[in-house]
């Protein structure tokens, strides 16, 4: 979102040179000045260091359809993760990789038959419906900072994009395929078989406004935000980015649309067989496999 360079120097594998590691900070009079991914999330490059304005807490279950883990559904599914030189998922350095949705599915997708016994693992999925509580601490955030921030954590509650008819395999449809809905976030391990589709939402905010004024004057003070006025908030503050209209926000928005009703994708998802992946290797050239518009 913010077109900023991986920050930390050693997940820099694949990524072009314009946005390796060692690009996030650029010397200054009072020492590196970060970009907005190091500086909000942290930097670690050779002996400098930067520990980050944001910080996550864990985030426990609070609901869930089955509360007890031992029940969770087992799935067997391929643990064999692509590398960058598959060139169907890594088509460029440039690009980074996301994982559409499956609207509805409530099952994570099986490996092949012909993925070898050690190329499998057996995991234990949340249910769909199940709830997890967590609390983001910030401190120091610029406003553009906290904007963009709060627009990563909710995204958008309605858009439509239009994925061209090679992006919905197999058997495309005739024509272009026309999505509507939010966005919604993929998280966790099995992203691409299927699993992690989640929807973020801040329940409430507590602002520390101006806190050096408070101690100078006794103005400021704290500002706690739910309910509507949260909405009000929220809304204001990320208004730009829905307005966006560039390359990055078209394909962001194609990758993470969750239309539960018109995505011919949904129930579709499979996982490449070995000798898929054998005949990938032997093409020069492959364009992405989600091509959009």
């Amino acid at each position: 979102m913010g077109n900023a360079a991986v920050p930390f120097a050693g997940r820099d594998t694949g990524v072009d040179e314009e946005h390796q590691g060692a690009a996030a900070a650029e010397e200054g009079g009072d020492g590196p000045a970060l970009e907005v991914a190091a500086r909000l999330f942290g930097y670690l490059h050779g002996r400098r260091s930067f520990s980050g304005r944001v910080h996550f807490r864990d985030a426990p279950m609070e609901s869930s359809p089955e509360p007890r883990y031992q029940r969770w559904p087992k799935h067997e599914v391929a643990s064999k993760q692509p590398r960058p030189d598959h060139q169907a998922f890594y088509p460029s350095t440039r690009r980074r990789k996301f994982y559409h949705h499956d609207p509805g599915a409530d099952r994570l997708t099986p490996a092949p038959a012909s993925i070898p016994t050690n190329q499998r693992r057996t995991v234990r999925a949340a249910p769909p419906g199940a709830t997890f509580r967590f609390r983001v601490d910030f401190d120091g955030l610029a406003q553009g900072e906290l904007d963009l921030l709060l627009y990563c954590l909710c995204l958008e509650e309605n858009v439509s994009v239009t994925l061209r008819r090679e992006a919905v395999e197999p058997a495309p449809p005739s024509t272009e395929v026309n999505l509507s809905g939010p966005l919604r976030h993929k998280i966790g391990g099995c992203k691409p078989l299927a699993g992690g589709s989640s929807r973020i939402r801040i329940l409430n905010m507590v602002l520390e406004e101006d806190a050096l004024a408070r101690y100078r004057t006794g103005t400021g003070g704290t500002r706690e935000l739910e309910s509507d006025q949260l909405s009000e908030y929220l809304s204001t503050q990320t208004q730009r980015f829905p307005e966006r209209g560039d390359e990055t926000m078209l394909q962001l928005r194609a990758m993470l649309v969750y239309d539960e009703h018109n995505d011919p994708r949904a129930g579709r998802i499979r996982y490449p067989t070995y000798r898929w992946f054998q005949e990938e290797r032997q093409e020069s050239e492959k364009t992405p496999l989600k091509p959009t518009r």
